[in-house]
């Protein structure tokens, strides 16, 4: 239903190109969501879902979450009805390559007080 520009601009396409269309056919670049996908896990059992992942596509980490919507209580007739969901993709990308490079720098620690002892 709604798409943000920084994701747009990453996809090179409009926000309105991509209203409507599912997100796997452009992040994931398939004809269906992966089984790994939070968003169809969530769809599948109304529950939150959450995933870590390197897209190939986009080059980069993302932090996935599917959160599920459902009808309020004023609504009598759908009260509790899954009606869609939340997905939220951050890019984790700077975060892992910063964790990776203090787990290098930890290593080097390590290594030169293995030398010195």
């Amino acid at each position: 239903m709604w798409v943000n520009k920084s994701l747009a601009d990453k996809l090179e396409c409009t926000q309105e190109g991509l209203r409507g269309e599912p997100c796997y056919k452009f992040i994931c670049r398939a004809d269906s969501p992966p089984s790994s996908c939070p968003h169809a896990q969530m769809l599948n059992d109304g529950k939150e879902h959450f995933a870590e992942t390197y897209n190939r596509h986009l080059e980069m980490n993302l932090i996935v979450t599917s959160s599920p919507l459902y009808a309020a209580a004023a609504d009598d007739d759908d009260e509790g009805k899954l009606l869609g969901g939340v997905l939220v993709a951050c890019d984790s990308t700077t975060h892992k390559q910063t964790e990776e490079a203090l787990r290098k720098s930890g290593e080097k620690k390590e290594k030169k007080s293995e030398v010195l002892c």
